[in-house]
């Protein structure tokens, strides 16, 4: 389905037992042409809305600026490939099943609720997308656009350059989240092994149970009592940790940033090793620089770090 006008495109789970199609609004007369010759029962269809544009359609194209198309599907239907590719428009995708499914939107919302697709691939530019209980490999890439995906399961991949991306309560074996500018923010999920990578936004990583690799070069990371290894590299960016509960390894560095730990007590007997040959050093714990095979490794090269205790 394709069009560069304002569309709103809903696909939803009907009582039917066969495909039901419905196209509303100000549609032009070979736009209704095109509706009407669809036969959903052929197996596959192609609609497009508005592209490309006769002269006449050109000419009064305010008069034809917003449609609305629905697609029914009967209960145990699983759809081969759906792809979807608008200009301006909002995307409703709910409890629908397939093996592909394929987005590109300028501007507008996406938002889908208990999908399944072995692979879901959405390039949303400025539009905001929201996925919840979505399952299957996910790719998702935005400029602007903010974008979350919660309650879900498989592969996850987040691309974006200034839109806020958020994950919560994610099941997966691994998810990688690139944002150059704009803010992550990843909470309760189970993921064995997650990957976050930024320029100069804020990270934000909390109850992440699997393992932690994070690098930042300006930008801010805040990790809150996440129980799998912790790995973080940043040039200039501040690394601020809290964990009430004691985790696995933490390995940070930080070249001139901020490294500040707030520990609970059972860390006391934990082997420290702090290398700071310019930076200054507080902590509330016995630290080594030669500490060997240490639970906590910090490094800086002219930055500071702290390490204090939790209610101390």
């Amino acid at each position: 389905m394709k069009s560069s006008k304002n569309v709103t495109v809903q696909l939803e789970r009907g009582d039917g037992k066969q495909i039901v199609i419905t196209a509303s609004g100000n549609l032009s007369a070979k736009e209704k042409t095109d509706v009407k010759g669809i036969v959903p029962h052929a197996g596959k269809f192609s609609l497009t809305i508005g592209t490309p544009h006769h002269w006449l359609e050109k000419w009064h194209r305010p008069l034809y600026t917003s449609q609305k198309v629905i697609v029914q599907l009967p209960k145990g239907v699983e759809l081969s490939k759906i792809a979807l590719e608008l200009k301006k428009g909002n995307i409703r995708i709910d409890q629908v099943t397939g093996e592909q499914l394929d987005v590109k939107i300028e501007s507008g919302d996406i938002q889908g609720n208990k999908g399944a697709f072995q692979t879901t691939r959405i390039d949303a530019e400025n539009a905001q997308v929201d996925l919840t209980e979505w399952h299957g490999t996910t790719m998702l890439s935005s400029e602007t656009g903010n974008q979350i995906v919660k309650d879900s399961t498989g592969d996850l991949t987040l691309q974006n350059q200034v839109g806020m991306s958020q994950v919560h309560r994610h099941h997966g074996e691994k998810s990688e989240i690139f944002n150059m500018a704009g803010k992550i923010v990843a909470t309760e999920s189970n993921i064995r092994k997650l990957i976050v990578n930024s320029i100069k936004g804020t990270a934000i990583i909390e109850g992440l149970q699997g393992k932690l690799l994070l690098n930042t070069n300006d930008g801010k990371s805040v990790l809150r009592d996440n129980l799998g290894s912790q790995i973080v590299r940043s040039k200039n960016g501040d690394v601020i940790i809290a964990q009430s509960q004691k985790g696995k390894m933490l390995d940070i560095a930080s070249e001139s940033g901020l490294i500040k730990l707030t520990l609970n007590p059972v860390y006391q007997q934990a082997r420290l090793k702090i290398h700071a040959p310019h930076g200054h050093i507080a902590s509330d714990l016995l630290w080594s620089k030669n500490a060997k095979q240490p639970v906590i490794n910090l490094r800086t090269k002219d930055g500071e770090i702290k390490v204090l205790e939790k209610n101390k």
